[in-house]
């Protein structure tokens, strides 16, 4: 993979831009709510202007939960789940005031034990939890208090994934060109149903073997009920349901923002747009009043916000 992710404290995100296939929706660009962002003329923001409070939380530390470097945490009513992909390889559970609880699963390739921790997903249809072990290619079931429930293989390559509201499974494919996946076999996003079926498949990418094989690891992100994904070279950030993509955002970058991807992008043009544009790496955390977007360029990482209420966008410094 010649493209890595950044692994940022608390949030990582992760993905850059491509164009979605418009004939697998009839969704399109102007269903999208527009952020408009002008790197030419920048307007400031402070952090602490948009904070009005500050929590700290004391993770407790046992013999049996020691965490080397996190890189998944996720929050379920009065739970918080740390999942340590590097060091431990571990995934725990702590209550809200960072008192340990319990494990989920355990290292070792016996039933319901993991090598490679690199993914875990609530299921709220179930109350149960789900964790990729990219390894063991398996997905692993365990109950909300860690105990093991069952195991399947996973129905292709994929990075990770995320459970819409009904049950159904949005995944982040691996691999450029699953034959197994019939119709669907380019498409980056795959959306199965309870019986981990493939629905349908969307967006496109423009991978050719020996002239365009740029990838990067594309997460799915989930806010409360929705889940989001932004497909590779793409300006688009799109809302995941059982039946389509829904065009959620279109980040326009006014000045020096990269052209339109297509299929007769090359590795070299993309190395030249990655060393001259602004690029939306597809970064994006959604809060109450605010979106946290990042944008890429050569020379680091720029932190925008965005104001649903003013329709405007912030530019953040480190």
């Amino acid at each position: 993979m010649k493209n890595s992710a950044t692994i940022f404290v608390f949030f990582y995100l992760i993905l850059f831009l491509s164009s979605c296939n418009e004939k697998e929706h009839k969704n399109s660009i102007l269903d999208a709510e527009e952020i408009v962002i002008d790197a030419k003329n920048q307007t400031a923001l402070p952090y602490d202007s948009i904070i009005t409070k500050i929590d700290y939380i004391k993770l407790e530390t046992t013999d049996t939960n020691l965490i080397g470097q996190i890189s998944q945490l996720l929050f379920i009513d009065s739970l918080i789940v740390v999942v340590d992909q590097e060091k431990a390889q571990s995934a725990y559970v702590f209550d809200l005031t960072g008192k340990f609880l319990y494990s989920i699963g355990k290292k070792g390739n016996g039933p319901g034990e993991y090598v490679e921790p690199t993914h875990i997903a609530y299921d709220p249809l179930n109350d149960r939890f789900s964790l990729f072990d990219k390894h063991q290619n398996r997905i692993i079931h365990y109950s909300r208090k860690g105990t093991y429930l069952s195991s399947e293989k996973t129905p292709f390559m994929m990075y990770d994934f995320e459970y819409l509201t009904n049950g159904y499974r949005a995944y982040n494919k691996g691999g450029m060109d699953d034959i197994s996946l019939g119709k669907f076999r380019l498409n980056p996003l795959i959306v199965t149903n309870e019986e981990n079926h493939p629905i349908y498949g969307d967006c496109h990418v423009p991978y050719k073997p020996n002239v365009f094989e740029y990838t990067m690891v594309k997460p799915l992100r989930k806010f409360g009920d929705e889940v989001f994904f932004s497909p590779d070279y793409s300006n688009l950030m799109y809302l995941v349901t059982d039946s389509a993509v829904i065009p959620k955002y279109h980040i326009n970058i006014v000045w020096n923002g990269m052209p339109a991807v297509d299929d007769n992008i090359t590795d070299e043009m993309f190395r030249e747009y990655c060393d001259k544009y602004f690029i939306f790496n597809g970064d994006i955390i959604e809060l109450k009043d605010f979106s946290y977007i990042n944008i890429m360029t050569r020379v680091g990482y720029h932190f925008v916000l965005y104001s649903h209420n003013q329709k405007k966008t912030y530019f953040c410094n480190d």
